[in-house]
């Protein structure tokens, strides 16, 4: 249905009648729908109604079975044309219906309005249940992009069909040919035109009278604020006051547990947090452990994925040998808004905070009240007498400190052997839990007493901050910070989820009229950070990665009324430095292996983190080199086959520098000139036994032996050799 202003309906389209026009005809007449254009069903299959009244005047251009085109004029002032549909229920004819389309589309060019029933979803939010490949999906996407359409806003019920199946076998879609749709003019967004530049002379003067006072009077304001905190130790109430905005979780909420309510704090407000937090920042990691890695300077999310994937592997590998352990994900309500003052201020007592500073904290959390944005509006004044800010710069230090409690708690159980973690080797340390704020994994030996020792630890927990599970999000493993966990590398299910969100974004109306070089800072800012979690984590297969990079050229070269995209140039130019005559545009094959190669050297250069020491337990200390040497083996997980490989690919770049030489192979190691070097292969000298490491052609003092180089290297190689100067012969080689 189409509504105008004045809420008067003008235009009903029925699809799937399934009845003749006869039946349909008095209804519509009794309503004042005295103009239409029929296509009677056949067999109960099909059918399709157009009506509307003498509001507006509707010429109908084309029409088939499947579709009515028709010219809109006068009084509707938004589209001059409409597109009525009926999509195939067939997947073999759904192709020739979009090539059909495009051609009525692109012969009438105009504002158009396109409604009706397609029979298609496009990603895997649109449905609950059933596969995860959509079919028929790349085709009509292609056909949006290529149409230059744009999906207008929906309200309502999400999901409004289902295949009358219980439990895993159910699936709802969203389709809307089983509820009425709407469409009004309401709905429809108006572009806006700034027409006088923001800080032009006289829009200056219209806002500011006496000029911009801000560079001046407001560094002074800002200092005081912070000097009378200092001094004073209070704040005034009224600097604490915060709008929340909420922001919505996912499309289309209708609970308001979908919304995430983000504080906008006040300026002065945060000034006086950047100062604490600054502070603050520089000690954290010596506060909490290894076993938290958010918002601790060195500390990355991509080593809780690492981590937790590992932990998986193991689990999986145990359970076929008959010995089980288990890990659970345990997700926090509403963490940040549950949490007690109280339990703040104890906690940062027992940490040995300054009392001065404790109070500092305690008036900047406990003088806040809020203001929550509905409709533009602000509401009346709330006061809270619990919970953090998700907004506020202090807010996230607070609470991984509070957390800690519960990191404390669980070592101690783990060392008097009240719970039992899961060891890597023998020798390795024993893990039971990894937090990224109030995201928990947790690891235990499969068993009852474990169960519930962990049970009664988070009940305790909960009970002294307040804070409470959300069942629902912990009821499946599914994916750990975005990042899917069980993934063996030749399923692709785990990695379609990244396909869908490209496809949804590159199909977004806001970019297809962006210039070739717009579309370029788009692929390469946007879409490869959408997926980059991913990419540092696992290599992708090769048939996901065929998907991506077919999409971004796509895009990139196509535009909005195109059939065909014009490939002037091959993509392998395309994809080189713009010094080198390229584009720059990113190859996402090469960009994955730099990514879990920019992972394995953060591993490997950085031994004190924890990912290191897990990585160690399970592969061994010299699994750098094993990886250089491709020793990767299948009983490995798929995200260390990925670190070997993308060590084996990129060894090119990996140089040594040689100080005792005791670890550098003279033949296999690159540690002078441009390449690796060879020795000579006529026996050298009197049967002398070959040298093998650099350490060989040391002396005792650190010094080159001369002689020795001279005999068994060419001479350009035995001058860039004696070039070198060892850094220092006590320490060891190291990587470059």
């Amino acid at each position: 249905m189409v509504v105008d202003s004045s809420n008067i309906i003008d235009i009903v389209f029925l699809s799937e009648t399934k009845t003749s026009a006869a039946s349909l005809n008095p209804i519509f007449q009794s309503w004042g729908f005295n103009n239409k254009s029929i296509l009677d069903s056949i067999d109960a299959k099909g059918g399709i109604y157009l009506c509307w009244n003498k509001n507006v005047i509707v010429k109908v251009l084309f029409r088939d079975s499947n579709y009515f085109f028709c010219s809109i004029n006068d009084e509707f002032k938004y589209f001059s044309y409409a597109l009525f549909v009926y999509g195939s229920p067939y997947l073999c004819d759904r192709q020739s219906f979009w090539d059909t389309l495009r051609a009525i589309i692109w012969a009438h060019p105009g504002n158009l309005l396109v409604a009706g029933d397609f029979n298609q979803i496009v990603n895997l939010n649109q449905k609950l249940g059933g596969a995860t490949f959509i079919p028929g999906a790349t085709q009509f996407t292609k056909w949006k992009i290529e149409c230059g359409h744009s999906d207008i806003p929906s309200h309502g019920v999400r999901y409004t069909w289902t295949n009358n199946k219980e439990n895993d076998d159910a699936i709802l879609r969203p389709w809307t040919d089983h509820m009425v749709m709407i469409i009004g003019e309401a709905y429809i967004p108006t572009p806006l035109l700034l027409t006088c530049p923001f800080l032009s002379q006289t829009t200056a003067l219209s806002l500011f009278p006496p000029g911009n006072p801000f560079k001046k009077e407001k560094t002074l304001q800002a200092g005081s604020v912070v000097f009378r905190l200092q001094g004073e130790g209070f704040m005034l109430k009224e600097m604490n006051e915060t709008y929340i905005a909420l922001v919505p979780k996912i499309n289309n909420p209708e609970m308001v547990s979908e919304f995430r309510p983000i504080s906008l704090c006040n300026t002065s407000y945060k000034i006086i947090l950047k100062c604490l937090v600054k502070r603050l920042r520089s000690i954290i990691g010596d506060l909490v452990g290894d076993n938290q890695k958010a918002f601790v300077l060195g500390r990355a999310v991509n080593d809780s994925c690492c981590i937790g994937h590992e932990m998986i592997h193991r689990i999986k590998k145990k359970a076929s040998s008959g010995s089980y352990e288990s890990i659970f994900k345990v997700d926090l309500n509403k963490a940040y808004d549950r949490i007690k003052l109280s339990f703040i201020e104890k906690v940062l007592t027992q940490m040995n905070f300054l009392g001065k500073w404790i109070k500092w904290i305690m008036q900047c959390i406990s003088t806040a009240s809020y203001r929550i944005h509905i409709n533009g509006e602000p509401s009346r004044k709330i006061v809270p007498n619990a919970g953090l800010r998700q907004g506020d710069p202090l807010s996230p230090y607070l609470f991984i400190l509070c957390m800690e409690v519960l990191s404390i708690r669980l070592n101690y159980l783990q060392h008097a052997a009240s719970i039992k973690g899961i060891k890597f080797s023998r020798s390795g340390a024993s893990i039971s839990h990894l937090f990224f704020a109030d995201d928990a994994l947790f690891f235990l030996k499969a068993d009852i007493k474990n169960f519930s020792a962990m049970k009664k630890v988070l009940d305790q927990f909960c009970e002294l901050s307040g804070e409470m599970v959300n069942l629902n999000k912990s009821e499946h493993m599914g994916t750990y910070l975005g990042c899917p966990m069980d993934v063996d590398g030749r399923s692709t299910n785990a990695f379609n989820d990244i396909v869908s969100k490209i496809t949804c974004k590159l199909s977004s109306w806001k970019f297809l009229s962006l210039s070739q070089a717009g579309k370029l800072v788009l692929i390469n800012g946007i879409l490869v950070a959408m997926a980059s979690h991913i990419l540092s984590a696992y290599l992708l297969p090769k048939c996901i990665m065929r998907k991506i990079s077919l999409l971004i050229l796509k895009f990139w070269r196509s535009s909005s009324m195109d059939n065909r995209p014009n490939n002037w140039r091959k993509t392998s130019l395309l994809e080189q430095h713009k010094h080198d005559g390229g584009i720059g545009l990113r190859n996402i094959n090469n960009l994955n292996l730099a990514l879990v190669f920019k992972q394995a050297w953060s591993i490997f250069s950085n031994p004190q983190l924890h990912v290191s020491k897990v990585f160690k337990a399970k592969y061994r200390d010299d699994w750098f080199d094993k990886g250089r040497k491709r020793e990767s083996k299948s009983i490995m997980s798929w995200g260390a086959r990925s670190i070997f490989k993308s060590i084996y690919h990129l060894k090119g770049g990996l140089k040594r520098v040689v100080a005792n030489g005791v670890s550098t192979r003279i033949e296999e190691d690159w540690w002078v000139t441009k390449n690796i070097i060879k020795c000579k292969d006529d026996d050298a000298a009197n049967n002398e036994s070959k040298p093998m490491l650099v350490s060989d052609l040391l002396d005792s003092q650190g010094s080159w032996q001369t002689g020795l180089v001279w005999r068994w290297f060419k001479p350009a190689i035995a001058i860039d050799i004696l070039a070198l100067n060892p850094e220092q012969y006590i320490s060891e080689d190291s990587w470059d």
